[in-house]
């Protein structure tokens, strides 16, 4: 699976050496702050490191970083650990789903150290119209954070929560990606490129993707289909499409010459060459937030549906 690792937990965070030390010297002074906010643009690693900062506060090895070789870390990484909760953000229903979780925090941890909830994107509390009611709920929850659960709310639209929710965050923000750390990325996805990506997969992504641009919603749904068949292929799609969507944002500005294979360039500038730097960014995001939705209990092929539909330039029709 493509990502950020090159070590474990908070150590696997490529290009935001400021907040990675922050979150570790919290976790080994054991002060952390009961909720941040992870603000910054997408795609520059905020999700990874909330994911990381939970395996920090629930490693058995008491790492500061997360060992990521212990059972927790471990569980952690793949999605199943039952105190770290990838909160559902999806609309309906929201602002019960925050009121449920109110409940749940009214118990200890079920079998960590530390719950913690992982907000992403984090905006969409604000709910429709900007109302802000499931933000407003959460403010409960914020004012009398209960022991041992963190909320981690991960966003590149922090402005859109109330100021109240914002003011009892402790705020990070995530720089863009400098050359270096782009490179860096580069080394690390390349190094299970062989393994990962297949001519099937890659032209199943491709279709995906040329589905998506034309907004043809019958084969969206059905590339979806095929693909969410099976778990480990779902997740293998998203690694490719990222691989990808990196590629091609790279072309866009230039930077690829060294760091893209040739026909890799080309086939992302086809593709995607007519996609603006902040579209990629915003697709890659997309792309991340579909990995971890495909790591916790959501269905492969809605997690994929999703990723589509926020890959077209319009709402596409099931009967295009």
């Amino acid at each position: 699976m493509l990502g950020w690792r090159t070590m474990p937990g908070l150590g696997s965070i490529i290009g935001q050496e400021r907040a990675v030390e922050i979150l570790r010297a919290a976790v080994a002074s054991q002060k952390v702050h009961h909720g941040y906010l992870f603000d910054g643009p997408a795609g520059v690693g905020k999700a990874a490191c909330a994911r990381a900062l939970a395996m920090a506060l629930n490693c058995e090895a008491r790492d500061p970083l997360g060992c990521g070789a212990c059972e927790p870390c471990r569980k952690i990484e793949a999605g199943h650990h039952p105190d770290v909760i990838a909160f559902d953000m999806t609309p309906k229903g929201l602002t019960e789903r925050v009121r449920e979780l109110q409940a749940l925090c009214g118990f200890r941890p079920h079998e960590g150290r530390a719950r913690v909830v992982i907000f992403d994107p984090a905006g969409d509390l604000a709910g429709p119209q900007e109302r802000a009611e499931p933000a407003n709920v959460l403010l409960k929850t914020l004012e009398e954070p209960p022991e041992g659960t963190y909320f981690l709310l991960v966003t590149a639209e922090a402005k859109r929560l109330p100021v109240t929710v914002r003011s009892r965050c402790q705020r990070l923000r995530f720089a863009p990606l400098g050359d270096q750390a782009l490179e860096q990325l580069r080394a690390c996805s390349d190094d299970g490129d062989d393994q990962a990506v297949s001519e099937s997969r890659g032209a199943l992504v491709e279709t995906m993707v040329t589905a998506a641009r034309k907004g043809d919603g019958r084969a969206i749904f059905a590339a979806a289909s095929e693909a969410g068949g099976d778990r480990a292929e779902a997740e293998g799609a998203c690694a490719l499409l990222a691989v990808l969507l990196r590629d091609a944002l790279l072309v866009r500005e230039s930077l690829h010459r060294g760091r893209v294979p040739a026909e890799r360039a080309d086939r992302a500038a086809q593709l995607l060459g007519d996609r603006t730097p902040g579209q990629l960014l915003a697709a890659l995001a997309a792309a991340r937030e579909a990995s971890l939705a495909l790591r916790g209990n959501v269905a492969p092929s809605l997690a994929l549906e999703r990723l589509m539909l926020r890959l077209a330039p319009r709402a596409p029709s099931r009967n295009a």
